[in-house]
């Protein structure tokens, strides 16, 4: 049996491969019939993994709904945006119109797929003070379509991916397949801990730290982590240098008219100054702390309260500072400057996570899949950190194969086998 699905603005292709992994089978075979995309590097991977030519796959806007082949399933990762016309009591559609669901609103009304995911930003929730996800959720009733009764904001640290990623997903499932006023809610179960393991022993040079600023910085602060004595044993709170050995005469002034949260800090800061005085006195003068960049005078520690071992975290290089996770849970994934650092103990080095590791964050890389995927910088060969870049952003924009192969089955097991 075909079972053939679109998938719009499909990105380097991550609801396509969790379509194959959730439907193919001795009886079953997933089409893509059709494609959309607007980034021509993206088409370029999607091209090259999926063999449909990136010619072919087009801007949504561009395809006329008589030119999309009939299909089973709609995948849609769409952009947020605001709908100007909300609550002019118009028809849900018009209230839309001009907007990138409209795109989407407009092939379920005239093509009728059987079943769709949509996937967004978490924040598409709250976005516009819960207006749009109002409007969405209308527009798919009055399309014909039934959804899950609760908001399903899920991460993908419930399949057991350590990466904390929330997205929020809607489930629709044409009524006249469905028995009752709302879909069932999917229960997501976690996978094998061989699939897991995201580093890999072998990587290449490129990905070693060499900056030696942020590297005397890193070194600095897990001293510091190490010898510093805290209240009731209590977890260290963010340290921002400058501010944190303030002369005594100046934190008074510096308290007035600030928000609280910031106050708090402030006074847990002075109080972690004041109790290991002689120790930072020394330890800044040494390590020349002065001199750090801005970024690298600010330390937060969240890798818990009895760990004091900086190689046992993973860092985050952000604007706002050094930031160290508990090393069994990644951050989600931003911009290149935001990929994590981990600590090679066989080399003792730091080193940026490599675009494969990355990709299995995303659980794009699986032991099951026939085909294996191959990413932008793999394509091009050139070892570059421009490729690099672009591959790292191309993962991070895209969503967890493994939660969303589990809502494909979830959505056919229940809806539809025949």
């Amino acid at each position: 049996m075909e079972i053939k699905f679109i998938d719009l603005f499909s990105g380097i292709g991550g609801f396509h491969k969790a379509a194959v992994r959730a439907l193919n089978s001795d009886k079953n075979r997933t089409v893509c019939v059709l494609a959309s995309e607007i980034d021509e590097k993206a088409k370029e991977v999607y091209q090259y993994n999926y063999g449909i030519a990136s010619d072919k796959i087009k801007n949504i806007r561009e395809i006329k709904s008589s030119e999309i082949p009939d299909h089973d399933f709609l995948f849609a990762g769409f952009p947020c945006q605001t709908f100007s016309n909300a609550g002019k009591r118009l028809g849900f559609l018009d209230e839309i119109r001009g907007t990138l669901f409209f795109e989407i609103a407009r092939i379920l009304k005239e093509k009728k797929p059987n079943f769709f995911i949509l996937e967004n930003v978490k924040h598409l929730v709250n976005h516009n003070n819960g207006e749009t996800f109002s409007v969405i959720l209308n527009t798919i009733k009055e399309l014909g379509y039934v959804t899950t009764e609760k908001k399903l904001v899920i991460s993908a640290e419930k399949v057991g991916v350590p990466q904390k990623r929330e997205r929020v997903y809607i489930l629709g499932v044409r009524k006249e397949l469905v028995a009752t006023e709302y879909l069932k809610t999917p229960e997501l179960k976690k996978v094998n801990q061989k699939e897991m393991k995201i580093l890999e022993n072998k990587y290449d040079e490129r990905y070693i730290l060499s900056d030696e600023k942020i590297i005397r910085a890193i070194n600095a602060w897990g001293e510091f982590l190490k010898k510093i004595v805290k209240k009731d044993n209590r977890t260290l709170p963010p340290i921002w240098f400058d501010e944190m050995t303030m002369p005594k005469e100046k934190r008074e002034k510096a308290l007035i008219g600030i928000k609280d949260w910031r106050k708090k800090y402030l006074l847990d800061m002075w109080d972690i100054y004041d109790r290991n005085k002689e120790f930072i006195d020394k330890w800044s003068k040494i390590h020349e702390v002065d001199k750090f960049a801005k970024r690298e005078k600010k330390f937060e520690w969240q890798a818990g309260i009895d760990n004091v071992n900086i190689e046992e975290s993973i860092i985050q290089l952000r604007q706002s500072g050094i930031r160290c996770k508990k090393s069994d849970s990644f951050q989600t994934l931003v911009a290149i400057v935001q990929i994590p650092l981990v600590f090679d103990k066989k080399f003792h080095r730091w080193r940026y996570l490599s675009t494969k590791e990355v990709g299995k964050l995303q659980s794009f890389y699986s032991v099951d899949d026939n085909k294996k995927f191959v990413d932008y910088s793999s394509i091009k060969r050139d070892g570059t950190f421009r490729s690099d870049y672009i591959t790292y952003k191309q993962f991070g924009n895209s969503i967890n194969v493994e939660v969303v192969k589990q809502l494909i089955e979830h959505l056919w097991e229940n809806y539809g086998k025949k």
